[in-house]
């Protein structure tokens, strides 16, 4: 079997996350998930689709009410840099957004802002940018929505090689995602 592959999965609180992980890997990944003190400790899943094993590491969200910011970029930074040292490099980022939010609010700007800052220009092209919750909203606002954040908010972002894409909620939606 290939080296694994390994996704990180961010995204603000709410975001969908755990439920993204759980619907295409199978598991049960709760979203409350206890995160130790060490980057050893972030919640990951495996599982194996088309012959290569998957893992999902979900990442800590910024905006959390328990971890400050700080905090968690010291926790991504330091997952990073072990995982790095041991020969274990990230293949791809989701990055994934609700699309049921009514607008983008000063938090999930920020939100953003420093996902594109702490992935740098050159690791664009290794990002999906993950829309969740279509399941919950009518597909005409829920395309408008995705129309105002793809020219408004993530047009520096695909410009520089990130893609979009839709999660609607099904594992087979998940898996063309990561396909």
């Amino acid at each position: 079997m290939q080296d694994d592959i390994l996704i990180a999965v961010m995204g603000a609180p709410g975001s969908g996350k755990s439920r993204f992980i759980n619907t295409v890997a199978g598991s049960n990944l709760s979203a409350k998930s206890k995160r130790g003190p060490s980057p050893k400790d972030l919640p990951s899943v495996s599982f194996i689709y088309q012959d290569r094993k998957i893992v999902f590491i979900d990442m800590p969200a910024f905006d959390d009410l328990h971890i400050s910011d700080t905090d968690t970029l010291g926790m991504i930074a330091d997952w990073l840099t072990v995982g790095y040292g041991c020969g274990k490099l990230l293949h791809g980022v989701l990055y994934l957004h609700q699309i049921s939010d009514l607008r983008v609010s000063g938090v999930s700007y920020r939100n953003m802002k420093l996902f594109h800052e702490l992935c740098g220009k050159r690791a664009m092209k290794n990002v999906i940018i993950c829309t969740t919750m279509w399941d919950i909203v009518e597909s005409d606002i829920a395309e408008a929505r995705e129309t105002e954040l793809l020219g408004r908010f993530w047009s520096t972002m695909t410009t520089q090689g990130a893609r979009s894409a839709r999660h609607r909620g099904t594992r087979e939606s998940a898996l063309n995602i990561i396909d």
